[in-house]
């Protein structure tokens, strides 16, 4: 799975939530700089766990929020639109080979511009920011 998420999801508020748990691939997530400063402040050990282990990588994304999210996931593609206050509006989940192909290139986009959470020392993390 990749994807960029725009806004704070449920899957970032537990530590029991489905991020934090194990997974059969790898996860690529994309987040904004607030999103990644919560992260960050909220779920330190448990993200520098994930991450130096795999499968988890996180890239973060400054300046401009993009008001959309978009994730690959399989043969899958899931589209989230926000509202004006960048709360979910509207979710649109497709398996059609164009849209396939705009995400891919659209997260791919992405990840060449995200600098990821990386490890500094053994005692935490810091976030480097990449330019959107």
């Amino acid at each position: 799975m990749s994807g960029y998420i725009p806004t704070n999801p449920l899957l970032f508020n537990r530590t029991d939530a489905p991020i934090f748990q194990a997974a059969d691939s790898d996860i690529s997530l994309y987040v904004p700089e607030d999103i990644a400063d919560t992260l960050q402040a909220e779920h330190k050990t448990k993200l520098k766990n994930l991450v130096q282990r795999g499968p988890l990588d996180i890239g973060v994304l400054a300046g401009a929020k993009i008001d959309y999210g978009v994730a690959r996931i399989d043969d899958r593609v899931v589209i989230l639109g926000l509202d004006e206050h960048d709360k979910p509006h509207v979710l649109v989940e497709t398996t059609d080979e164009t849209v396939q192909k705009w995400a891919s290139k659209r997260i791919d986009s992405l990840r060449t511009r995200a600098s990821s959470i990386v490890e500094t020392d053994n005692r935490g993390m810091s976030i480097a920011h990449g330019q959107d």
